[in-house]
């Protein structure tokens, strides 16, 4: 009697496994939908000197990025139309902005809206008056290679381009303080808080003379852009602190280069990586 009742629940547990999805149904594409709204867009760019034929192409490429790995399901037309215009009225041949565009088409609205943001920034004379090239690298960096939240990465460069810019704080050449920027945004992929704030404060406390060490401007970039790399900005919170006990009489009463390598000590323990 037991060998049966045996065989008879291995068969239904193992049919109650086949029967379990094995994955989550994705949304479905609108594809029609995606195709005519880019072809009606190319057809309309009379000035991109298209065929029908390469504008049916395209818009078939269009309709196709919705499967692509990690899209948006909808609105891959509305993202290729964005950054075509975009790039197109910025000065970048229409060979060379759908290109471009089509990458986005498969890639989300998140990353879509933080390459336009990053672009506006690097590229506009007001901003960083950026080459276009340039400007776009930057862009991608911090939109379709970035591991992270993009809005982190979008609001980090954004504070640390405001601060490096103005007169009132750095006011590095502005290809470098772009260049700071975007590095620095970079090392926020790990950090659901961003790293502006943080890395702010403690460029700010390195240069300080009264409540750091005092550094000089080259230096505590150099410094501060380290730690974070490698420590992340926990890192830098255990620096400052190990430096300012290190430094009072009341802690170890340290000299300066004393309470730096101390500093730098109590940063390495923080074991980020």
């Amino acid at each position: 009697m037991f060998l049966p009742f045996l065989l008879s629940l291995l068969l239904s547990t193992a049919h109650a496994a086949k029967s379990e999805p094995s994955s989550e149904k994705l949304p479905p594409c609108y594809s029609s939908k995606e195709f005519i709204t880019a072809l009606e867009f190319l057809r309309s760019q009379k000035q991109f000197d298209l065929s029908e034929e390469q504008s049916r192409k395209t818009a078939e490429s269009v309709a196709q990025s919705c499967l692509q790995k990690g899209a948006d399901r909808e609105g891959t037309a509305k993202r290729f139309i964005r950054i075509t215009e975009l790039l197109v009225k910025a000065g970048l041949t229409s060979k060379n902005a759908i290109e471009t565009a089509l990458e986005f088409s498969a890639r989300t609205d998140a990353e879509t809206e933080a390459f336009i943001t990053i672009f506006r920034y690097a590229f506009l004379k007001d901003y960083l008056d950026l080459d276009m090239f340039a400007s776009m690298n930057m862009a991608k960096r911090l939109s379709m290679d970035f591991k992270g939240n993009t809005k982190t990465a979008v609001s980090d460069f954004e504070k640390i381009v405001k601060f490096c810019a103005s007169e009132k704080y750095l006011d590095l050449p502005r290809p470098q303080c772009g260049e700071t920027a975007a590095r620095l945004a970079k090392l926020g992929e790990n950090e659901p808080r961003g790293v502006a704030e943080a890395w702010i404060s403690s460029y700010e406390f390195l240069r300080s003379q009264k409540k750091g060490p005092g550094l000089a401007t080259v230096n505590a970039l150099e410094l501060s852009e380290e730690l974070l790399n490698k420590y992340g900005t926990v890192g830098l919170d255990n620096f400052s602190h190990a430096f300012r006990y290190a430094i009072n009489k009341k802690g170890l009463d340290m000299s300066n280069d004393e309470a730096l390598k101390f500093a730098r000590k109590m940063a390495e323990l923080t074991q980020t990586q």
